[in-house]
C-alpha cells in the first residue's frame, strides 16, 4: 500500500503539473494562427504562412555564408 501510495505522490507531484503545462503550451501556440485565420480567413492564413515560410527559406540560403562573431576574437601573438 505504501508504495502505490509513493507511486501516486510522484505523479501528482512530477507529472500532473507537466501534462498541464504541455496542454497549455499547445493551446497557447496555436493562438496567434487563429487569430490571423479569424480576420483574413483560413485560406488567407495559410497563403500568408506559406510567403512567410518561402522568406524564411530564402532568407536562410542568404545568410548561410555569412559570418558572424557575438564579441571580438583577440588575435594570436606570432
Amino acid at each position: 500500500m505504501q508504495c502505490e501510495l509513493m507511486s501516486c505522490v510522484s505523479f501528482v507531484k512530477y507529472y500532473l503539473p507537466a501534462c498541464i503545462m504541455l496542454s497549455v503550451g499547445a493551446i497557447l501556440a496555436g493562438l496567434p494562427f487563429s487569430y490571423i485565420a479569424k480576420h483574413v480567413e483560413w485560406r488567407g492564413a495559410f497563403i500568408l504562412l506559406e510567403i512567410l515560410l518561402i522568406g524564411c527559406l530564402v532568407m536562410k540560403i542568404v545568410m548561410r555564408k555569412v559570418e558572424y562573431k557575438m564579441v571580438p576574437t583577440k588575435k594570436k601573438l606570432q
